[in-house]
């Protein structure tokens, strides 16, 4: 089950750290799990994480520097890494997608810088290979053949950065010669097998549309030598080699014409080969055959092949009425066939007769060239007939096999639509442009056909050609061009000058302005994607990253708030987080925040008015922040000091004056005898009074001091009075 492309740019980050390894074994493992990797997945991936696959993160080599990189115990050799690492990424750049878009290895590697390229040093992957078998050499000389295959690839399709063709040369990848004539016999080897393979596979029609397809060779000569016989052929021996067994093709032809042809002819005819082997299938779904086999009844007018493709697709079985019946319908449509046949050929004597009038309008253009008889069962051609498709192919259909097939057909249909739906979604943009130009360069034409009318200028201006006219004009000009042609002409190259002409170059002047203005749209439209990877990228990030990046604010905000229990906690959350590029900034930010709060944490030691518990609760925070000052207990002490020996002289003091009250009280006993009886009242009264302010006044704050002298002696715990 293919997982999330995020998913997959984390699974990508994680072989590329394997293949970074110390040891061959655990490169290896990471390459295998890599590709199996692949294989579920498909093409779900960014951009972004196929570049760092390929050319690594900034710190670690990709993928293409380990195609390169250098054995440290044999000199001029690669590590035994580097062929499994080529042999992977020719993998990569060779799957198809199943959705029918461009691989994404593929479309990512062609837009790699030549720098880049050279990194994976595919000089040394030819030379080594094969050239020290036996030697110690051999198991780190690369995979030579893949080496050649991705070096052609590049060659022929590398494109810049906005997705352009850009040519690299052979000289600028290879700059050795050796490495180069390696280079060019492997690709006589594979053009060799590949004309082969075009000597039997193409037709005798796309021959004749592609003379030149076949490698090394003329149309001429393929005509040759497929006229002769079997016997003349072994006497001559292969094709391309003379009797003396040496080489007839590439002695007379240049390297780069078969350098050319290689890559150019010979995939346009494969290719060609290919799409006319395709079979046409059943659109009702109800038969498992190729239509292209009842249309060659149809065609040859044999017959008795419909009756031997329909018993193949399915056998009559059942009670012997049902093979009667089954029979009776297979002579109808023999009988209907054979009305077919007489028909058409009653059609051809009549279009043999109206041939001489018919001829020119048809090679003019004006009506088809394909006669109505020429019906077809095969729904691709443009003369599908649905009712003889009915009657040939489903003539013993029942009517819910047909109801069924018809419903799937309608759900094709639909899922069509839907499809072309979203596609106009996707670039609707460029529709619109499209749109505007197709526009523009239409009344440009209009007014270059206005311009150029010939028209009395008195006359008011008309109406534009339409391409009726236009058509007929060109028609006119060229029976003129032809009775005006000079006598020694013929056989020559004869072009002549008419508005007509002008307007059909102008016209195609403005379609190739068109198509240039489409593929800047295009590029427009690709940047725009790439730009939207991104941002998604991004909104992923903050969804999952984003209470880590709010961390610096939740820290001053639990500062301000004198809340440092919290404060401690995002500041080990910070600190606990894997390391990024973003995620760096914010430890970095959490430790600035963590720095204000610990001086705020040693102010509050420092002042004389806060409780024991708020200091306790400051030295453990201040060692949870990691506090690079004195040791928290000790800066304590320090700057509770000076407050302590205030307190020990205020309490001395204290007991000075209280020791003075008290011996003045016993004078005053004393005297109290010796006095009249105003002066006892009076001494009384101040006897009354001193112990009065002895006791609440000097004891409670002696008390009171001596209690918050001793609270913070045994701040520390083993510290005592």
């Amino acid at each position: 089950m293919p997982i999330s492309p995020e998913d997959a740019g984390v699974e990508i980050q994680r072989f590329i750290t394997g293949l970074n390894a110390s040891k061959h074994s655990a490169r290896e493992k990471a390459l295998k799990a890599f590709r199996a990797f692949v294989e579920k997945q498909g093409m779900e991936f960014y951009d972004d994480d196929v570049d760092s696959l390929l050319l690594g993160d900034g710190y670690t080599m990709g993928l293409m520097q380990w195609c390169g990189e250098s054995s440290t115990g044999t000199q001029g050799a690669l590590k035994r890494t580097a062929a499994t690492a080529i042999s992977l990424l020719k993998w990569l750049v060779s799957l198809r997608d199943p959705s029918g878009d461009e691989n994404i290895f593929l479309a990512r590697f062609l837009q790699v810088a030549l720098e880049d390229l050279r990194k994976m040093r595919l000089e040394l992957h030819l030379l080594i290979t094969g050239t020290q078998k036996g030697s110690k050499a051999s198991s780190r000389g690369g995979n030579s053949e893949e080496a050649c295959e991705i070096v052609s690839l590049v060659l022929q399709r590398h494109r810049d950065d906005l997705g352009e063709a850009e040519e690299i040369s052979v000289e600028e990848l290879l700059p050795g010669e050796e490495a180069r004539k390696i280079f060019m016999d492997w690709l006589q080897r594979t053009a060799m097998g590949k004309q082969d393979t075009l000597r039997l596979n193409p037709s005798d029609q796309e021959r004749r549309r592609y003379p030149d397809a076949g490698v090394g060779g003329s149309t001429e000569g393929s005509t040759r030598n497929n006229d002769e016989g079997a016997g003349e052929a072994a006497d001559d021996g292969p094709d391309g080699v003379n009797d003396d067994d040496t080489p007839l093709t590439w002695a007379e032809v240049d390297q780069e014409q078969f350098v050319a042809l290689n890559s150019r002819a010979s995939p346009v005819a494969v290719d060609l080969a290919a799409k006319a082997d395709e079979p046409v299938a059943d659109p009702l779904g109800l038969k498992q055959v190729d239509l292209r086999v009842y249309q060659k009844t149809l065609v040859e007018g044999d017959t008795s092949a419909v009756v031997e493709v329909d018993g193949a697709d399915r056998e009559v079985s059942g009670t012997l009425q049902a093979k009667k019946r089954a029979l009776l319908g297979q002579k109808d449509r023999l009988r209907l066939l054979k009305k077919m046949q007489s028909g058409k050929e009653r059609v051809q004597r009549k279009m043999d007769r109206k041939r001489s009038d018919k001829g020119e309008r048809m090679r003019d253009g004006e009506i088809g060239s394909v006669p109505e008889s020429n019906r077809s069962v095969v729904p691709t051609m443009e003369d599908f007939d649905p009712a003889l498709f009915m009657t040939v192919v489903h003539a013993t259909a029942s009517f819910n096999d047909i109801r069924n097939g018809l419903e799937s057909l309608d759900g094709a249909k639909a899922n069509q639509a839907s499809e072309l739906q979203h596609l106009v979604r996707d670039h609707f943009d460029s529709f619109v442009r499209c749109a505007d130009s197709i526009e523009k360069y239409a009344s440009h034409i209009n007014m270059e056909l206005s311009k150029n009318k010939e028209q009395p200028k008195e006359k008011a201006p008309s109406r534009p050609k339409t391409l009726a006219q236009l058509r007929m004009q060109l028609k006119a000009e060229r029976e003129v061009e032809g009775q005006s042609r000079p006598a020694g002409a013929v056989g020559e190259t004869w072009t002549g000058a008419g508005p007509a002409k002008s307007h059909l170059k102008e016209l195609t002047r403005l379609m190739e302005g068109a198509r240039t203005e489409a593929g800047k749209n295009t590029s427009q439209l690709l940047q725009k994607l790439d730009n939207i990877k991104q941002v998604r990228a991004a909104q992923h990030l903050l969804s999952e990253k984003g209470s880590i990046l709010d961390i610096p604010r939740e820290m001053s905000a639990c500062m301000a708030d004198g809340r440092y229990m919290e404060l401690v906690k995002l500041y080990r959350k910070a600190h606990t987080t894997y390391s990024s590029s973003i995620l760096s900034k914010v430890r970095v930010e959490a430790e600035a925040v963590g720095q204000q709060a610990c001086i705020r944490l040693v102010e509050i030691l420092r002042s004389p008015d806060v409780s024991l518990e708020q200091q306790v609760d400051a030295v453990g925070h201040l060692q949870d922040l990691q506090y690079d000052g004195d040791e928290p207990l000790q800066a304590c002490f320090d700057y509770q000091k000076g407050n302590f020996l205030d307190n020990a002289s205020q309490c001395r003091e204290a007991m000075e004056a209280l020791l003075v009250d008290a011996f003045a009280y016993r004078r005053a006993r004393g005297r109290i005898g010796r006095k009249s009886d105003a002066q006892q009242q009076n001494t009384r009264r101040q006897l009354q009074y001193h112990p009065i302010r002895c006791a609440s006044g000097f004891i409670g704050n002696i008390t009171r001091k001596v209690s918050s002298i001793q609270a913070r002696v045994y701040v520390g715990g083993s510290h005592r009075l």
